[in-house]
């Protein structure tokens, strides 16, 4: 634990600290691909699914904690409660091959369904 005898830290912390954070803040650049990218996945490869109702943008991007080099951007997809023949595990692996045909250089990992 740090404790400081008055209110001011140490001469030189406030500029090192602040270093430390934009070192490690997502640079402008970063944060209009994740925007682009995410928008088109949500908007043109999810959201035209039948079952899909809506997508939610969730995890460290949303919280706005993603930290570099921006790894993933995690978007939570709520299927329409109507379709009761398909099972969670058929909905990922449908979701799966339509990601992974869009994004053909990007690892596409399937989690198992809630």
């Amino acid at each position: 634990m740090l404790s400081f005898s008055n209110s001011t830290p140490p001469r030189g912390f406030k500029a090192k600290f602040e270093t430390f954070r934009q070192n490690i803040e997502l640079t402008k650049k970063q944060r209009e691909q994740i925007i682009a990218g995410q928008k088109h996945l949500r908007e043109n490869l999810l959201q035209p699914l039948h079952f899909v109702d809506k997508t939610l943008l969730v995890g460290s991007y949303k919280k706005k904690t993603m930290i570099r080099p921006p790894s993933d951007v995690d978007v939570f997809v709520v299927v329409d409660e109507d379709e009761d023949n398909i099972t969670p595990n058929a909905i990922l692996n449908r979701l799966k091959k339509k990601l992974a045909i869009a994004y053909p250089n990007t690892r596409v990992r399937q989690d198992k369904p809630c």
